[in-house]
């Protein structure tokens, strides 16, 4: 199998990802017994090296009597897709996904009700078993809090003057009189809704549902140009969404049930460099909470990610160097301080000093190249390229806390954790708190590897333990 085919099926199932809003769970199916292929099909598809995913496959009739299916990769959460075409002849299915170029081929054994197939996706082939069901396993979300609430919850829209663009969020805050402590929550990278929605996963909701039954009140908003909030999330910068956060920190102020003194910033990943950086920026974040904060610099976060990744496709020790080497080349040109037209020349040339031997190794052609210019050159990627994340916690001045999962795939945390201790020292601000959790993933979830592919199926959303104790050291900032 060839080592980019798996790629192509991950990278395919992201795209899904972004795509879909929810979960969409497939119903029981009544199907006819003197029909052998109409009915709910499970299988489990094993990418070597990297994980086991489940999938369904619900096979029914068009009013013509010819068939129809949708695929569900259950462990990808990424609902019912439908397929272009179903053809069963003689005991032979194959279903055609065209557009994500996947096809699924099989011999039903009627004997024992099973569909030994292979699935096949831009050259790679995968053998996977499916066998019929009633019912596709659903993804269960016990934390995901029930109604009546406690406290009060709002839906509110407040602006970002500065950017020229409304947010929306909700606020909920303890149902009794009085001036609360507050938070205003900050997502990791990429585009999310204000519940920080990962595979099926709301863990910003169960963050906010445990504060503010705590006594804090919670600010969750969606990221610009998603949900309720206006603006261009693909031409904004870290230090936009620093901005962002302010401008929610300003709205607390306005609202009287908020302490105007009182109001700190949680932020998740990517989000737990925000944080800082609207610290160092203003004096009314009077505290931080830094979830699996990514405070090593951006290049060698993603370097190591992909040095990874590659790791277990096999790659030797020499291609995933040159590999390291080459990043960092790239990385370098694009967040010097010049024109995107300037840099992209200077990436051009870069790219014509390869060999046709190193092009070959890398796997990177004229056309990939092109698409890396048009990634790295986007405001965000030089934005944080050439962030400084030391300097900026060096001039933070308020209480912080960090918080790491030991099995944190994502973000390592013996690679974050001592940037943050030694720019506190420098800096002389001593009032840090690190703590890194045993057996939690990146999301803060209880898990076995740490791998990403677990965060689907694992049924818990957020720690209790981390839960209790973010929320204990927070109300000993405010008393």
């Amino acid at each position: 199998m060839k080592s980019s085919s798996i790629w192509l099926l991950i990278i395919s199932i992201i795209i899904l990802l972004i795509m879909e809003s929810g979960i969409i769970l497939s119903k029981p199916l009544q199907y006819s017994t003197q029909d052998t292929i109409w009915g709910i099909w499970l299988g489990e598809l094993e990418i070597p090296n990297s994980a086991k995913l489940r999938m369904g496959i619900v096979i029914s009739k068009n009013d013509n009597n010819s068939y129809k299916a949708v695929l569900n990769i259950i462990d990808q959460a990424t609902g019912d897709i439908p397929c272009d075409e179903v053809i069963y002849r003689n005991d032979s299915l194959i279903i055609r996904i065209k557009g994500l170029g996947i096809e699924i081929a099989g011999i039903l054994d009627t004997e024992n009700k099973s569909i030994k197939s292979e699935f096949k996706q831009r050259g790679g082939i995968i053998p996977v078993s499916f066998t019929r069901t009633d019912k596709l396993p659903e993804l269960l979300r016990p934390q995901e809090p029930k109604e009546p609430f406690p406290y009060i919850e709002e839906n509110v829209i407040f602006e970002n003057k500065k950017a020229g663009i409304k947010l929306a969020g909700t606020l909920t805050f303890p149902n009794s009189k009085g001036k609360f402590p507050a938070v205003i929550l900050v997502s990791g990278s990429g585009q999310q809704d204000r519940n920080e929605n990962i595979g099926g996963h709301k863990p910003f909701w169960i963050i906010a549902d445990y504060l503010t039954r705590n006594g804090i009140a919670v600010l969750r908003v969606d990221d610009r140009g998603i949900g309720g909030s206006t603006g261009n999330f693909n031409q904004s910068t870290t230090g936009d969404f620093a901005e962002d956060a302010l401008a929610g920190i300003t709205f607390l102020k306005s609202r009287r049930e908020i302490d105007l003194n009182k109001i700190g910033i949680i932020g998740h990943s990517e989000g737990g460099i925000v944080a800082p950086l609207a610290a160092s920026i203003s004096s009314d974040v009077a505290f931080i909470v830094s979830m699996a904060g990514v405070i090593i610099n951006f290049e060698d976060v993603i370097i190591d990610q992909i040095l990874n990744q590659q790791k277990l496709l096999g790659r030797n020790d020499q291609d995933l160097e040159l590999e390291r080497n080459w990043r960092k080349k790239i990385y370098s040109l694009a967040k010097e301080n010049t024109d995107s037209v300037t840099a992209a020349k200077k990436l051009w040339n870069l790219y014509s000093e390869l060999t046709e031997d190193e092009i070959k190794r890398l796997n990177w052609p004229n056309g990939r190249h092109e698409a890396q210019i048009k990634q790295v050159l986007n405001p965000w990627w030089r934005y944080v390229l050439g962030l400084d994340n030391k300097a900026v916690l060096m001039k933070v001045k308020c209480p912080v806390l960090a918080v790491y999962g030991e099995l944190d795939q994502q973000v390592n945390p013996d690679k974050n954790i001592p940037i943050f201790e030694e720019a506190f020292k420098v800096g002389s601000n001593k009032n840090l708190t690190v703590k890194k959790f045993p057996g939690l993933n990146h999301l803060f979830q209880t898990a076995k590897t740490g791998s990403e592919y677990e965060y689907i199926r694992i049924e818990e959303t957020f720690s209790p333990q981390a839960l209790q104790f973010i929320t204990d050291w927070i109300l000993k900032q405010v008393k």
